[in-house]
C-alpha cells in the first residue's frame, strides 16, 4: 500500500515526460518462470494485462502516438512494445494480447530473422526471432512491426555512414516485406544521442524509442519506453503507467546491470 501511494503521488507530480502516453516495454514472454530478467512468464503476462485492462486501459498504435503523444488529463491510452521479435514472445503473448483486445509493435532485427541472439550471456541463453514468413503472417492479424535495426549494434560505436545504413536498410527491408510504412525505430541497447536522431529522421522515422532514456522534454526521437520485467508488482506497473519518478529511478539501476551484462557477454566472445 505504500508503494502504491507512494507511485500514485510521484506519478501526479505532473512532470512534462508524464504527460506524455506511456510505451511499455517486453522481451521475452516464456512458458515458464527463468532466471533471465528480460523473461516474463505468460502467466505473469497474462495477470499485467488484466490488470491493465481492469484500470481501462487502452492500447493504442504508432500512428496515434505519433499524431498526439500526450496523455490528456485522465487519459487512459498506452503502447505495448516488444523488442527483438523472438519467436517465443509471439507463440506466448498472442492470445493474451486478443483475449484483452490489446494491439502491439513488435520491434524487428531484419539481419537476425530466423536466426538465434548472440548478444544475450550465456546464461539466458540463444532465442530463435520471427521468420519472414511468421512476420508477414503476424502483420495481416493487425501486430505492427518496427524497426530494430539490421544487426542490433550500439549505433554510438558506429559511423554516421554505417549507422545510416542499419537504419535505413532495416526499414525498407520491412516496408518492401509487408508493404506498409515503417515509422517507428528502437534503438538497440537503448543507445542513442543527437548524432542518431538525426541520422532516424534522415533514414525516415518518425518515432525512436529507447529503453533507458530519462529527458523529461518531448522529443520524438527520443521516446522513453518503461521496461517490465517478472518482479514487477501491481504497484510498480501503475507507477510505469504515470511514469513515476520512483520507477525511473529503479529503471536506471537496471540500466547498470544491463550494461554489465552487454560487457561481460563481449569479453566471453573475445575469449572463445
Amino acid at each position: 500500500m505504500i508503494l502504491a501511494r507512494l507511485n500514485e503521488e510521484r506519478g501526479a507530480l505532473g512532470t512534462p515526460e508524464s504527460k506524455t502516453i506511456p510505451i511499455l516495454a517486453y522481451h521475452k514472454i516464456t512458458s515458464h518462470l527463468s532466471l533471465d530478467p528480460d523473461s516474463m512468464p505468460m502467466s505473469m503476462f497474462d495477470k499485467q494485462l488484466r490488470f491493465i485492462h481492469g484500470m481501462g486501459y487502452r492500447a493504442v498504435k504508432t500512428e496515434e502516438l505519433i499524431e498526439n503523444p500526450f496523455q490528456a488529463s485522465g487519459g487512459k491510452k498506452f503502447m505495448l512494445a516488444f523488442d527483438d521479435a523472438y519467436e517465443t514472445t509471439v507463440r506466448n503473448s498472442f492470445h493474451i494480447l486478443k483475449k484483452y483486445n490489446f494491439s502491439g509493435i513488435i520491434f524487428v532485427i531484419t539481419g537476425y530473422m530466423g536466426k538465434r541472439n548472440y548478444w544475450d550471456t550465456r546464461a539466458r541463453g540463444k532465442f530463435k526471432h520471427l521468420t519472414e514468413a511468421q512476420i508477414k503472417r503476424l502483420s495481416k492479424t493487425g501486430l505492427e512491426f518496427g524497426s530494430h535495426t539490421v544487426n542490433h549494434e550500439n549505433l554510438l560505436h558506429l559511423t554516421n555512414e554505417k549507422c545510416y545504413r542499419e537504419l535505413k536498410d532495416s526499414k525498407e527491408h520491412l516496408e518492401n516485406m509487408l508493404g506498409k510504412p515503417v515509422l517507428a525505430l528502437s534503438y538497440p541497447f537503448g543507445k542513442q544521442n543527437e548524432r542518431i536522431q538525426e541520422i532516424a529522421r534522415k533514414a525516415g522515422y518518425k518515432l525512436g524509442v529507447c529503453i533507458h532514456n530519462s529527458m523529461r522534454k518531448y522529443n520524438p526521437m527520443a521516446v522513453r519506453s518503461w521496461g517490465i520485467y517478472p518482479w514487477d508488482t501491481r504497484a510498480s506497473v501503475r507507477g510505469k503507467l504515470v511514469q513515476s519518478g520512483f520507477e525511473q529511478f529503479k529503471l536506471n539501476f537496471i540500466k547498470l546491470g544491463s550494461e554489465g551484462a552487454a560487457l561481460l557477454n563481449a569479453c566471453l566472445r573475445r575469449n572463445d
